[in-house]
């Protein structure tokens, strides 16, 4: 999150696999939310962080339980991979390819 982020500036092919879906929060409200209920840091918005949750999290009446999380995603990279590939490792054979 920097001064010129806006969603028309935004490379749609940064993020291109499949698997993602891309989503824009003008408003900012998730990292506002992240940053007051999590993160605590003192700013006002919770940026370049990440936040893993299991696969069978859903938010109902209260958010369910970070696996791990990190700020900056670069300086947290191995955090992100280790907890990224517990859970591609958990699918089995057939899984996307974790090599990264």
């Amino acid at each position: 999150m920097i001064w010129t982020d806006w969603r028309w500036r935004w490379p749609a092919t940064v993020l291109d696999d499949p698997r993602v879906i891309n989503f824009w929060d003008d408003g900012k409200i998730a990292g506002r939310w992240y940053e007051a209920n999590l993160t605590h840091r003192g700013a006002e918005v919770e940026w370049d962080a990440f936040f893993l949750y299991g696969p069978d999290a859903f938010w109902v009446e209260a958010p369910p339980r970070v696996v791990t999380w990190g700020r900056t995603i670069l300086a947290n990279k191995d955090r992100l991979r280790e907890g990224v590939t517990q859970y591609l490792d958990a699918q089995g054979p057939g899984a996307p390819s974790n090599s990264n």
